[in-house]
């Protein structure tokens, strides 16, 4: 195989994550029947969906080694492999804009592999 085919490369960038939690709840109340009741409704009971997000965000930085073998001059093989560095602090959660505790995730040295098949033109 030529040398000319193939490329060693690497990667450090930072990474600006958001995690969030929805949550959809439905339930019955007896007060919008009522109000309901007062302009004719004769559906039954009304039923009533609520929702909302807790958020949070984080920085990182992602680092990566890979090495690209190119098949042809517009396709290539590229595998790298590397890790992702997260300041997750559970304790940054935001819900109806009040900090709460968040989900006790272990995020701080992720491993990452990858395999692609790039084309170009």
């Amino acid at each position: 195989m030529a040398r000319e085919r193939w490329e060693w490369n690497f990667s450090l960038a930072p990474t600006w994550n958001k995690g969030s939690i929805h949550l959809d709840a439905k339930g019955n109340f007896t007060e919008w029947d009522i109000f309901l009741n007062g302009f004719n409704y004769t559906q039954g009971s009304v039923s009533v969906i609520s929702s909302d997000e807790m958020t949070t965000y984080w920085f990182g930085f992602a680092s990566f080694i890979g090495l690209r073998y190119y098949i042809r001059s517009w396709c290539a093989l590229d595998i790298k492999a590397g890790f992702m560095k997260n300041n997750y602090d559970n304790k940054n959660w935001k819900f109806q804009g009040q900090k709460v505790d968040g989900p006790d995730m272990t995020i701080s040295g992720e491993p990452i592999m990858t395999v692609k098949v790039i084309f170009g033109w």
